[in-house]
């Protein structure tokens, strides 16, 4: 089991709940679910398939949540690298 399946698939916990925070915003469980698909779809429709290996560099921002669980869930092995290391 993935940490994507293990989060996203828990239907036991109310979706309007926050589960980010990110300057003064909150975003909502609905719509980190809604990114992270999105983003799935985006990897998936440029050729990124499981078992392939992606490097990401990105700060403190929603997108790098969104790309994390997007990538775990197609099964993509990733190599993070945060761009003040």
């Amino acid at each position: 089991m993935t940490l994507y399946e293990k989060i996203f698939n828990e239907n036991e916990f109310d979706l309007s709940r926050p589960a980010l925070y990110y300057e003064e915003k909150t975003i909502s469980y609905e719509a980190l679910f809604s990114n992270v698909k999105k983003m799935m779809s985006f990897f998936s429709t440029i050729g990124i398939r499981r078992r392939d290996t992606v490097t990401v560099v990105l700060p403190n921002i929603p997108a790098t949540i969104y790309t994390f669980y997007a990538l775990n869930a197609l099964g993509v092995v990733q190599n993070i690298i945060h761009p003040l290391s």
